[in-house]
Formats: C-alpha cells, structure tokens, sequence
C-alpha cells in the first residue's frame, strides 16, 4: 500500500488493463454498498487513482463489508469439451437490412482500390441510405469497410488492410457503443471463410470477421457484421452482390457469398478425432516458439513422452542469472518482497509496474529451465533459444542452428503469443502491432525458414477468441482468425502434412482465477483440465492429413455474453420503405399517401423473430398493436425509415420475443409478442369448414368498401356476408404474382384482414379498419399454392368495434393459418377512409 500514488496511472504504473479495471469496480461496489455506479464507457475516462477516488467521492460514508452469504445459484449441467470444426451451412437471408444502415445516421463506406465502393455507395443512396466514400474519421454512425477487397502484393498489403480496419474500428468505438450504429468489415478469402484455403496470400485477411465479431461483443447497440465475397468478378457484379446481402442479410455476424452467388454462414459440427498414429516419432525435430511455458509446454511434454522426439523451444524469456536477493525464494509475493527489500536496502525504489516486470521474469526463467529438465526427464533433447518471434531475421538463424545439432525440421508448434486486453476505445495501435505480429508474422517467418524441411506436421495454438470475438481481445481475435485461415492455406500447399489451428477455449489454471472458474461454470462453459488438453492435443495430431484445419478445443463455440442479459438476446434490423424497396405500396395508397399494411409488418416481424432464433419454429405472434399506422409521405423519395427491434425477454421450452417497429424521431409504430417453438406446428383448433366453395365476385368490392388497387386485390370470390361471419376466396403470395423475400402469406394474411374490413362494413354500417391482432398461428409452411378458402367467425360486434377470428385452408381443406381476435373499430363518418392514413392496418 505505501506503493501506491494517487497520481499512479491505473496501466501504465500499475499494469491494471480496462477488464481487469471493470472487474476490481465490480468487486469495490459488491462489498462497499452506497456507491455511485459507474458505466463501461466512463471508466476509460477514469485513468488514475486519483480520479476514481474523486468520483466516488460523493457517496455516502461506508465501511467495506463482506457481503453476506447467499444461496448458491443453480449450475448448470456440465457441459462436454468437445472438438468442434468449423463448416458451413446454406442459408437464406432473413429479407431485412442490417440495423443502421438506413436509420442511424452517415456511414463511411472506405475505399477498396477496385472501384467498388463507389458503385456500393451509389446502390446504397439510391434506396435512402446516407453514405459517402472516403476514410472513417469518427465522426460518422459507422463504417462499411473494404480494406479487405484489396489487391494484394506482399505480407505488407494485408497487415495494412487489417491495420486500418482495426482503426476505423477504434475510430468509431466510443459513438457505436454509446448510441449503436453499423460496422461491417468486408473480406475476399474466396467467399468461403478462407475454409478452403484457395488464397493463400489473403488468407490472414480472415483476421477482419475477428474485428467484427469482437465489435459485436463490444458495442451491444450497434449492429457489427464480417462478409466475406469472392471479389474476382467485376466491380460492379461485387458491389451488388455486397448490397444485395446488406439490404436482406439481416444482422447475421458472418457470412460467405461464393462466386455462384451461394450465400453460407459458418457452423460449429462436432467431431470425434479417431485415434491415430502421430505425425512425430524419436527422429522427429520439433520447432516450438511460446513452448516453454503454459499450456504449449504442458502439451509439449505429452508429444515427449509419446515420441521423444528433439525439441527447440524458441522464446523472449532470457535466461539471465537471478538476482542472490531472491535465490531459494518462492511464491509470486514474496519474491516481490525480497526485490522490493533488495532495491531499498541499496537506497533506490521501485514502481508498481517495474516491481511485477522484475517478478514476472523471474518467474518465466524458472519455467522456462523448469520445461527443459522435463523434457529431457521424457526422454528427448531439448534446446532453449531466446529469440523474439516477431524478428523474422533471427527466427531464421536460430533455425540453421537447429538443424545443426539436430538435423531437419520436420515439425512447428507455434504457440507464441502476448495479450493487451483493452476495450476497442481504449486500446493503442501499438499494443495491436504488438499482438498482431507476435500471432502473424511470426508464424510467417517460421513458415519461410522452413519452406525447405520435410514439415510432417504444423499446429498452431489459437483461441476461441478468433471464432467468436471477445470484448477487450479485438487485436487478440483478429490475429487468432489470422492464424485459423493460414491453417487452412497451409493445408492446401502441404497435402502430405497434417495442419491444424487449434482454436482452445480457456484451460484450468494460468490466467482462469477461482472467481473466473465459478463465472465460467455459471454459464456452463467447460474448462480444459492441464491433464486432458494434452491428450486433445494429441488426438488432433493424430488426424490425417487435410482433415479439419480449424478446430476449437473445450466448449461448444459461442460468444461471450454480453454485461446485459437484455442486450445480448436483442437484434436490431432497418427497414426502409419507398418506391424502390417497395413498388406494390402504390396499390396500398389513400388520398395518394402509401400506407404501410399490417400484413407486412407481420412478416417482417416473424422474419427477425426467425433471424433471432433460427433454431427454433415460429409458433405464433401474439398481440399484434397498432400504436400508429405508417404513412410513407415521401414515397418516391427516401421514403420511410423503420427501425425494428426484437428481445429475447423469456427463454424455456422455446422462447418469448418482444418485437418493436419505430419511425423517425423513435416514434412507436407497432408491437408484438413472437412465441418460438422447438416443435413442428401445431393442430388446428378448427375442423374444415362447410358450406358453400363458390361466392359472387369480388371485384366490386374495391373502390368501394375496400381502398386497395390492382396489385391488392386479393380477394377473388365473396360468399354470403352475415353476422355470424363471412367467407371468400382468396390468393396467395404465389398466384398474386408478389415478389421479394416472404417469411408468411403476407397477400393471404393482408386478404384477411381485407375480409374483417368488408364483415365490418356490414356490421358497424361504416368502414372499419384494424387496430389490433389477438394472435396469428401459422398451421402449415410458406408458400401454400392455390388459392386460400378464407372463413370469418364473428365474436362481438357493435356500431363501433368488431372482433373476429379467420381462418385460412389450402384447398384440400387443410389449416394454412389463423388470425384470432381481429379487433376494428369504425371510421368516424365526416373522415371516412382519411384515418388510415394515420392508423390504418390494412
């Protein structure tokens, strides 16, 4: 304690990054009740003791107190360690644009040298997005960034291509966390994820999705993607297959769009790796670089005591004489101590900082000699070279010197690596430089000097960090993705050679404290034991040649969730309506001002409710409200930009959806309640219904109780209208001829509502228009050919609100889906058909 000065900043003096800031404030307020809260984003202002000391100030006097024991929170089953490759999956795009592109402010889009971003801009514009080209300066909503469309050259090319997207990034972190936005990174790795290892040269472009992935994590208000396009074909052909996906890919976090136009979004599969025999035996010589301390020591010695092959571990540890002061001297505090006593005792001091450095070490020397002796106890030779992995000219003659004493390389563990973990605002371009190339360059270098050697094998200590994001690890991802996609080119180049990027979620021990095992438990991730990850090291070892060159070892891979429950199951999606996004308004028209449908809200609803939970089936959605119907004045020209949001706010069997649709201003338009099921659909609560398959034409019916032009006349055959219901024939998206991406029967569903609108014409003896949907119950999967049979069933009815379910069936008798509770409410007379302009469903 007598150490510590105010003015001691909280990382350059003291070594304490941004999470390990927020960590040590979460454990101050859990055990000092009464003080002020502090937000993420205010902490990176706080920067020395002394600040934080004088914001919390002013909270009331308190004395530090344990909290008092509480009833253990439920664990959750224990979840496997796995071996989980990555693979790809066909996917549909869910029909909507990422949220912000339209609706949060100007987007840089930045230059590709290929002349795409000016065609992307100019498609973009043309429907209403405000974007320029030019580089990201901070002051924007975000960034649309193509570094990654790039020619490249050299190694050079592509480190700058990632260095300036992890500036944009940085640029823009602050606003995008605060108020959201839109960051998307665009690569060409062969528009597979790099899976195929076709471009070698561009593979570490992979490191791109590591920024957006990281972002994702980061910034819970703003919506963060990585595409990955094969950029072969003409500029413009790319600029619309990227706006194409930006305008209906939704904000799915990574995707790949291959030449033919086949879009794909990575998928975990879990594997079992057959045991095998190891691509290393007694002859074998075995390059390692970060071998000699940690989990790349303790899987080292496993491969010893398989093979005893020879080993030469390359690291930055020097292994200098230690100081007499702390000679027989153990445990991290007291060989801090002893330092500490050594350095005062000859009448000079030490910082916090420059105390751990010398602690730290120490410490690595030890395991460093400690690595050598057990090596050489499982029966291999081992040689230490102290040589910085990011020093391309001495990695390659401390390898000549290799093959001197052992002969020629025929293995590389490279398991180099060194974090920075700040937040994105918060992080330097040095500590990315720093991170980057230890993980990149350093793996390059090792790759040219042994361009020669007869390589059986090349593993590549990754983490799940690359393949997920992590908040604060945005330098630390990028260069792990790095690494998983050169696996990939390397495994294309060396068929003969087993290549593999081992992607290790977090291992027991190190830098996983007690408190981070119990979080880690919590949230059901496994942990990988010292004692198990080395045979899983093994085992992949073991797989032949060309099979699974990216992998992750330990859990089921997925994000960190995030600090709020809310924002971690919550999408965001943009929405813009005009002529241009959607011509068929202009039949959907009063007093010459399209007005959205209720229908199409709808769909666009059940469309996110798919896109948040693709793992389940809609079952229904429920409480449909028209707060304020949706008049697109400016039709013809920006038209309207709707914001739609959907939040996971129940999860059990299925999942309970809020979804919200918001125009200009944050003004609320719709809600809904979307119910998500694991199941198929469900029966109908309905039989088929009898009574009459014909009816008299509908066609008289629009200009007259119906306001709807060609394009929504929907309803081909009316039957007999009472007060009991109603029933007509009715066609469908397919026969309507509607074109665009439908995720249900929006013309049906819109034939419905039209169907309520005629019975309570009848019923209130004025036109009525909807307000209010109980439930919509899909009963079988779009599209459904044929024209629908609609029936109405009246629940109440009065001069002014009716209320009524529809059902629709195909025309075998069959349930397409349900309607209940259709609640209209009649027009006042004097204003006729003007309300729908203002609150009209359909």
């Amino acid at each position: 304690a007598e150490m510590l000065q105010l003015g001691m900043e909280l990382e350059a003096d003291l070594g304490v990054d941004s999470i390990k800031r927020v960590e040590i404030l979460a454990a101050l307020t859990e055990r000092v009740p009464g003080l002020p809260s502090i937000g993420a984003g205010e902490m990176g202002s706080l920067r020395t003791l002394g600040q934080i000391a004088e914001r919390l100030a002013g909270a009331p006097a308190a004395t530090a107190v344990h909290a008092p024991p509480t009833a253990p929170e439920p664990k959750l089953a224990a979840a496997e360690l796995g071996h989980f490759a990555l693979g790809l999956r066909p996917a549909a795009p869910v029909g909507l644009p990422a949220g912000g592109l339209f609706t949060a402010g100007p987007i840089a889009i930045t230059d590709d040298g290929r002349g795409i971003a000016p065609l992307l801009a100019e498609r973009l514009a043309q429907l209403g997005a405000d974007v320029r080209v030019g580089a990201v300066s901070g002051d924007e909503a975000g960034a649309i960034v193509l570094s990654g469309l790039r020619a490249v050259a050299s190694d050079e090319d592509v480190d700058a291509a990632c260095r300036e997207a992890f500036e944009a990034a940085r640029a823009l972190a602050a606003r995008l966390a605060d108020k959201g936005g839109l960051f998307v990174t665009v690569q060409d790795t062969g528009g597979d994820l790099g899976l195929a290892g076709r471009a070698p040269a561009r593979a570490a472009l992979g490191a791109l999705a590591g920024l957006a992935k990281t972002a994702a994590q980061e910034w819970p208000l703003a919506t963060a993607r990585a595409i990955d396009v094969d950029s072969n074909g003409a500029p413009a052909a790319v600029a619309e297959a990227l706006a194409d996906e930006l305008l209906h890919g939704g904000a799915a976090r990574e995707v790949a769009l291959d030449a033919d136009g086949v879009r794909r979004e990575p998928t975990s599969v879990p594997s079992a790796p057959a045991a095998g025999p190891l691509p290393c035996d007694a002859s074998s010589v075995v390059v390692a670089t970060g071998g000699a301390r940690g989990v790349t020591a303790d899987c080292l010695l496993a491969l010893a005591r398989a093979t005893r092959a020879r080993f030469a571990l390359l690291g930055r540890t020097p292994l200098a004489e230690e100081p007499a002061a702390v000679r027989g001297v153990d445990g991290e505090r007291e060989l801090g101590q002893a330092l500490l006593g050594a350095a005062r005792a000859e009448g000079h001091s030490l910082s916090p900082a420059e105390l751990r450095s010398a602690v730290s070490a120490i410490l690595s020397a030890r395991e460093v000699r400690r690595t050598l002796a057990l090596l050489e106890a499982a029966g291999s030779e081992a040689v230490y070279v102290a040589v910085d992995a990011r020093d391309v000219t001495a990695v390659a003659g401390a390898l000549d010197g290799v093959r001197q004493r052992f002969g020629p390389i025929t293995g590389l563990v490279h398991g180099a690596g060194v974090l920075a973990d700040r937040l994105l605002r918060d992080k330097t371009l040095e500590q990315f430089e720093r991170v980057w190339g230890t993980k990149v360059p350093g793996l390059r270098g090792l790759v040219a000097a042994t361009a020669n050697d007869p390589l059986r094998f090349v593993a590549l200590f990754s983490s799940v960090a690359g393949r997920c994001g992590n908040a604060g690890q945005s330098d630390y991802a990028m260069a792990n993705e790095a690494l998983n996609k050169t696996a990939a080119a390397l495994a294309a180049q060396r068929p003969g050679c087993r290549v593999v990027a081992m992607g290790w979620g977090p291992w027991d021990g190190g830098m996983v404290t007690p408190a981070l095992r119990e979080r880690f438990a919590a949230r059901g991730v496994p942990l990988v034991t010292r004692d198990r990850g080395p045979q899983m090291f093994l085992a992949e070892l073991g797989r032949p040649a060309g099979e699974c060159a990216e992998v992750v070892l330990g859990g089921e891979p997925r994000p960190e969730p995030l600090a709020s429950e809310a924002a971690a199951r919550e999408t965001r999606f943009d929405v813009i309506v005009n002529s241009r996004t959607e011509p068929l308004l202009r039949d959907h028209a009063v007093a010459g001002a399209p007005v959205v449908p209720a229908a199409w809200v709808l769909d666009w609803f059940a469309r996110a409710a798919l896109a948040l939970r693709p793992d389940l089936k809609l079952a229904a959605v429920r409480e449909l409200k028209v707060v304020r119907g949706i008049r697109v004045a400016d039709y013809d020209g920006r038209g309207a930009a709707l914001a739609l949001t959907v939040r996971e706010v129940a999860n059990g069997t299925g999942a309970r959806l809020a979804l919200e649709l918001r125009g200009a201003g944050g003004v609320l338009h719709y809600t809904a309640t979307a119910e998500m099921a694991d199941q198929g659909l469900a029966a109908p609560e309905r039989g088929v219904p009898g009574g009459p398959q014909r009816g008299e034409a509908a066609a008289h019916l629009y200009g007259e109780a119906l306001f709807h032009g060609p394009a929504f006349h929907v309803l081909r055959g009316v039957e007999a209208v009472s007060a009991a219901g109603a029933a007509a024939s009715c066609a469908g998206v397919p026969e309507q001829g509607w074109s665009g991406r439908f995720a249900l029967d929006a013309a049906a569903v819109d034939g419905a509502l039209q169907l309520a609108i005629v019975w309570g014409r009848q019923q209130a003896g004025a036109d009525t228009l909807p307000t209010g949907l109980g439930a919509f119950v899909p009963r079988a999967a779009f599209p459904v050919q044929g024209p629908l049979r609609l029936e109405l069933v009246a629940r109440q009815s009065s001069a002014l609100r009716t209320l009524s379910d529809v059902l629709a069936f195909d025309q075998g008798g069959a349930p397409v889906f349900e309607l209940r509770e259709v609640e209209m409410h009649a027009v006042p007379a004097p204003d006729r058909k003007a309300p729908a302009l203002q609150g009209a469903a359909s």
